[in-house]
C-alpha cells in the first residue's frame, strides 16, 4: 500500500511548474502539493479498501473484494497466498474499521462529557 502513497507524492510534486534549477528558496507550492497528496493518500486508501468490501468480519459476499479473492484463488490453484495482495488488503480493511470504531467511541465520550459536565 505504501507504493500508492509514494505514487501520489511523486505525482503531486510533478505539478510544480517552477524552475528546475536548485535554489535555497523554499517553494511552498511544492510543499503544499506534497503535503496534500500525502494526506489524501493516507485518508483515501483505507476508505477505498473498506468500500471494496474488506471489513473486520472478513470479505463481504458479492463485493469487489470477493471478486478479487476469487480471481487470486483461481490464479493460485484454489487458495490465496498468505501475505499476498488479498491478505494485505484484508488487514488494511480491518485496521480501518478498528480505527473508525475507536474514533466514534472517542467522539461519543467527548460529546457526553460536554453535555454532562456542569458549566462553570
Amino acid at each position: 500500500m505504501l507504493h500508492l502513497v509514494y505514487t501520489v507524492l511523486l505525482l503531486s510534486a510533478a505539478f510544480n511548474t517552477g524552475s528546475s534549477l536548485p535554489s535555497f528558496k523554499i517553494d511552498w507550492s511544492t510543499v503544499a502539493w506534497v503535503s496534500g497528496g500525502a494526506v489524501i493518500a493516507v485518508v483515501a486508501a483505507p476508505l477505498a479498501v473498506g468500500a471494496l468490501g474488506f471489513t473486520t468480519a472478513g470479505i463481504s459476499a458479492g463485493s469487489g473484494a470477493a471478486s478479487i479473492m476469487s480471481a487470486f484463488a483461481g490464479m493460485n490453484g484454489g487458495a490465496t497466498a498468505a501475505g499476498g495482495v488479498v491478505a494485505t488488503l484484508q488487514s488494511a480493511g480491518m485496521i480501518l474499521c478498528f480505527l473508525l470504531r475507536k474514533l466514534s467511541k472517542t467522539m461519543k465520550n467527548i460529546a457526553l462529557n460536554l453535555i454532562t459536565s456542569p458549566i462553570t
